[in-house]
């Protein structure tokens, strides 16, 4: 069974959703496939995003946005690896100097190539299915349509299978790489893949941002003590993505959850009653905090999310250190991942008397249209999130509320 186990679409303006980088990728928002930002990977082959593996022997299908500003590049790219724990290379995909795409294997030699899929200055969404065994199958579909199969490949190469990374090109002359909707299913068949035909399939990483959660409506939760919803929490009047602002809340023995439900948060409340129309399937929720524990004895932390709904909501422990970091969680449980009628819930706590500072909270839904990229206007199309019970994701980059 296909679990979604990595999502990424740049949608905090920053770096937070990716689990590592190399170098110095960044988000940018001038050119972007869906919603507000997109990653760009400049020419510099320090620039790498990375994500996370799950299983040690597994079906992996990778799906992204990806743009090219150059299809003729003087050394061929490598824009896409799998790295096994040690950073041993499985298998990548890789452009070269022709503008054909080639799936290459841990020997880096080519087991298979179409010619010229991209168009330059384009999105295209890219899918990547591949087996980590000794006789495997490797497909890549490119805006819906299969433009490569090979099977009976060695791309078991290495003991445990971690990363993910997608990576720019060998020099800046050789233009830039712009990356967005990116997520990784594992344990995934070739049949789990995110397009809907042929014509330009649209899937979409959206973030609902809350820059001021409710007081009242988070009365039904469990945990509930309104800790969050009292005082400083509601009244920070945060500025979404602002770095400066990183100190909305410390209480001791903070311990409770607010709703997503704020009508002035920039995307409106999420989902239910949000900006963006929901008109697919929802395929699961990601909860990001940007979280520090302070003074005080308390030793267990945790961490609360779900749907504004179903109670009570899913508590989960997680240790927080005295410096700040990011802590994600990521779902497809019903009842945890809100609906197009409900609102994401999130929230953190103690089992004991402890400060905890919290600068940003956000939460982003998987979706899945029935309809093609081309029928949308821009920045008005579904949504894509991660999903996956208790995984979690700990970096030094800085989260936004």
């Amino acid at each position: 069974m296909a679990t979604l186990g990595f999502m990424a679409g740049a949608e905090t303006g920053g770096l937070e959703e990716i689990t590592a980088t190399q170098g110095a990728p960044s988000a940018q928002s001038t050119t972007t496939r869906t919603g507000g930002y997109a990653f760009l990977l400049a020419g510099n082959t320090t620039q790498q995003l990375i994500s996370s593996g799950v299983l040690a022997v597994g079906h992996y299908l990778v799906s992204v946005g990806i743009r090219f500003t150059d299809l003729s590049p003087a050394t061929a790219i490598a824009f896409y690896r799998g790295n096994s724990d040690g950073g041993i290379l499985q298998v990548s995909l890789r452009l070269e100097t022709n503008g054909d795409l080639a799936i290459v294997d841990s020997l880096n030699a080519i087991v298979a190539t179409a010619t010229n899929p991209f168009t330059i200055n384009t999105w295209h969404y890219l899918e990547f299915f591949w087996e980590h065994e000794g006789s495997a199958t490797a497909t890549v579909w490119v805006d819906g349509t299969q433009i490569l199969t090979v099977s009976a490949v060695d791309l078991s190469t290495g003991v445990v299978f971690a990363k993910h990374r997608f990576g720019g090109p060998t020099a800046a002359t050789d233009g830039d790489i712009y990356i967005d909707d990116w997520t990784v299913y594992t344990g995934a068949l070739a049949a789990d893949r995110l397009s809907n035909g042929t014509s330009a399939p649209f899937a979409e990483v959206f973030v609902y941002q809350n820059h001021k959660a409710s007081t009242a409506a988070d009365a039904g939760l469990t945990p509930n003590d309104s800790t969050l919803g009292a005082g400083n929490w509601s009244n920070t009047g945060e500025t979404p993505m602002s770095e400066t602002n990183v100190s909305t809340y410390s209480a001791s023995g903070v311990n409770g959850a607010v709703l997503h439900d704020d009508a002035g948060s920039p995307n409106g409340p999420g989902p239910s009653g949000g900006a963006y129309t929901i008109n697919g399937t929802i395929k699961g929720a990601n909860w990001i905090w940007r979280l520090l524990r302070g003074a005080g004895a308390g030793t267990t932390h945790s961490i609360y999310y779900g749907n504004g709904t179903d109670i009570p909501i899913v508590a989960s422990t997680q240790e927080l250190t005295t410096s700040y970091a990011n802590y994600s969680r990521l779902s497809e449980a019903a009842n945890a991942v809100p609906t197009s009628a409900q609102v994401f819930a999130a929230g953190f706590g103690t089992g004991g008397a402890q400060d905890i500072s919290c600068a940003e909270m956000w939460a982003m839904l998987l979706h899945q249209s029935p309809a093609v990229a081309a029928d949308l206007p821009p920045g008005l199309g579904p949504v894509v999130a991660m999903a996956q019970p208790e995984h979690s994701m700990i970096s030094g980059a800085l989260l936004r509320w």
